[in-house]
């Protein structure tokens, strides 16, 4: 299902405008964004939760240099499903 399928089904499941779920759909994203960059915890009843997750800094090495470097600490999204989810996954 791609977006605008998805919008369409949205519209048709809450009697909304494709346009009014348009504009719903770009307003959850930004505020689950806009708590994961916070550092929040964002939890969707049903679905899962959104996080931050923290890379710690390393040394790496590099044979062909034979020297040592600095990765500095990276962030990523963490999506963790939710357990009722999983289990009607795996049926």
């Amino acid at each position: 299902m791609n977006s605008q399928q998805f919008k369409k089904a949205l519209a048709a499941d809450t009697g909304l405008s494709t346009y009014e779920v348009a504009s719903l759909q770009e307003a959850c994203i930004n505020a689950i964004i806009e708590q994961v960059v916070k550092g929040n915890i964002v939890t969707l009843p049903g679905l899962g939760d959104f996080e931050l997750k923290t890379k710690a800094a390393r040394k790496m090495y590099n044979p062909q240099k034979k020297i040592y470097s600095i990765v500095p600490e990276r962030h990523s999204l963490g999506f963790k499903v939710n357990k009722t989810l999983k289990e009607q996954i795996k049926g």
